[in-house]
C-alpha cells in the first residue's frame, strides 16, 4: 500500500494542489492536521482534503478556526486569520472541522498519525532531546507528525543503542526533489511530511512524504514553490552604531519569485530595533498602496518577528509606536504572515541597507 501524507496545508490551494500534482500514485492518503488557518481558501481546501480520503487528525488552527478552542493562545496574526477564516468557512465544513478527531489515531497496525505528539496535540517536536524522549515510551514504532512545518524527522533503535535525526538532503533547491529511507525493525521513528502550505524550514516549496508499506520504505518529498501571498517582503534594518547612522532595506516580490520593487531609506541616527520596525512599515505601506491583498514578511530579527507575533511584550515606547502603526497597516490586508529567516537567507535586502548607508557616507565627503 502506498500512502500520501499530508500535514499543514493552512488553506492554501496552490499548494496543495501542486502536492497532488507532484505525488507518485498512492492508494490513501492521511492528513495530519491544520487543514485551514493563514490562507486564503479554507472552504476549497477542506472539501479538496475531505475528498482525498477518510484518515484525519484535528490542528490547533483546526480547533481555533472552527471554534473548538480559543484565540487566547494565539499570536495576533494567527488570531486575525482564525478570525477571518470563521467568517468565511460553510457551515459544513464548520461541523467537519468541530469533528475531526483529536491524535493520535491508528489507522494502520504499528502507525500513529498525531499532529503536535502522541503526548500532546499541541506540542512542537524541535529538540532531539524531546523526540527521544517521545520515542523511548512510544508503543507504536512509526509515527507520522507535523505541526512544526518542517519536514525530517528522529529515530532511536534502542537494541543497538543507537539514536538520530531524519534530514532530508535535496540535490537542487530548485523543482522536484525526493529523499528515501527504509525503517529498521529494530527502530522507533517520527516522521514529519514538512507543511503543504506553509514551509518553515527555509526551503520555499510544497512538502509531503509517500509512505510505502510493501516496499518498507518512506520517501520525504517537494513538490514545486507555490505561495498563496500575493508578494514576499525580504525586510531588513541597521545601525551603524546603534543608535548610529540608521536604514531600513525591502526587497518584494510576487508569487512567482520575480522582483516587484526595492525599497530603501536613510533615518537617520536611530537605533537598529528602530531601523527593523522601519523596514517593515515600508513594506506594509507598500502592499496597502499598491492593493495586494497578501504578504509574506521574511526579516532576520528575531525581536520584530516575536513581538508582531506576540511572543514578545513591546515595552520600549519607541518601538510601541511603530507596532501600534504595523499592527493597523497589517489589519488593511487579506492575509499577512511573518516568519524569521536566517541572515544569509535575507542578503538582498541586508544588502539594501548597506548601499543606503554607503551612499550616505560617501555624500557626506
Amino acid at each position: 500500500m502506498r500512502i500520501l501524507i499530508l500535514s499543514d496545508i493552512h488553506a492554501n490551494l496552490e499548494a496543495l494542489q501542486a502536492c497532488l500534482e507532484a505525488a507518485p500514485e498512492h492508494d490513501r492518503v492521511f492528513n495530519l492536521g491544520d487543514i485551514v488557518g493563514y490562507g486564503a481558501n479554507p472552504n476549497e481546501v477542506t472539501a479538496r482534503a475531505r475528498s482525498l480520503g477518510t484518515v484525519f487528525v484535528r490542528g490547533n488552527h483546526d480547533k481555533a478556526c472552527s471554534g473548538v478552542t480559543s484565540l487566547d493562545d494565539f499570536n495576533p496574526v494567527a488570531g486575525l486569520a482564525a478570525l477571518w477564516t470563521q467568517q468565511r468557512l460553510t457551515a459544513d465544513n464548520l461541523e467537519f472541522l468541530r469533528g475531526l478527531p483529536q491524535g493520535p489515531v491508528e489507522p494502520l497496525e504499528n502507525l500513529q498519525c498525531v499532529h503536535g505528539s502522541p503526548r500532546d496535540e499541541d506540542e512542537y517536536i524541535l529538540m532531539n532531546r524531546d523526540a527521544y524522549s517521545i520515542l523511548a515510551r512510544a508503543a507504536t514504532p512509526l509515527i507520522f507528525f507535523g505541526h512544526t512545518h518542517i519536514q525530517g524527522g528522529y529515530w532511536i533503535d534502542d537494541a543497538n543503542e543507537k539514536e538520530g535525526v531524519i534530514e532530508p538532503k535535496y540535490a537542487s533547491a530548485k523543482g522536484k526533489q525526493h529523499f528515501s529511507f527504509h525503517p529498521v525493525e529494530t527502530a522507533k521513528y517520527l516522521v514529519n511530511p514538512g507543511s503543504v502550505g506553509q514551509p518553515r524550514d527555509g526551503d520555499p516549496r510544497a512538502a509531503f512524504a509517500l509512505y510505502d508499506t510493501g516496499e518498507n520504505s518512506i520517501t520525504e518529498k517537494t513538490g514545486p514553490a507555490r505561495n498563496s501571498f500575493a508578494i514576499t517582503a525580504n525586510v531588513d534594518g541597521g545601525a551603524r552604531g546603534n543608535p548610529g547612522p540608521a536604514a531600513y532595506g525591502v526587497v518584494i516580490r510576487n508569487a512567482k519569485g520575480e522582483v516587484l520593487a526595492e525599497l530603501g531609506e536613510y533615518l537617520g541616527n536611530q537605533t537598529n530595533n528602530v531601523a527593523e520596525y522601519s523596514g517593515l512599515l515600508a513594506a506594509l505601506d507598500y502592499a496597502v498602496r499598491e492593493k495586494h491583498a497578501s504578504m509574506k514578511v521574511l526579516s532576520d530579527s528575531e525581536l520584530l518577528v516575536r513581538q508582531m507575533c506576540g511572543q514578545y511584550k513591546v515595552k520600549n515606547p519607541a518601538l510601541k509606536e511603530l507596532f501600534d502603526r504595523a499592527r493597523v497597516l497589517v489589519r488593511k490586508l487579506q492575509q499577512f504572515s511573518i516568519e524569521h529567516v536566517l541572515r544569509e537567507q535575507n542578503k538582498d535586502a541586508d544588502r539594501l541597507v548597506n548601499k543606503v548607508l554607503d551612499d550616505r557616507e560617501r555624500g557626506r565627503r
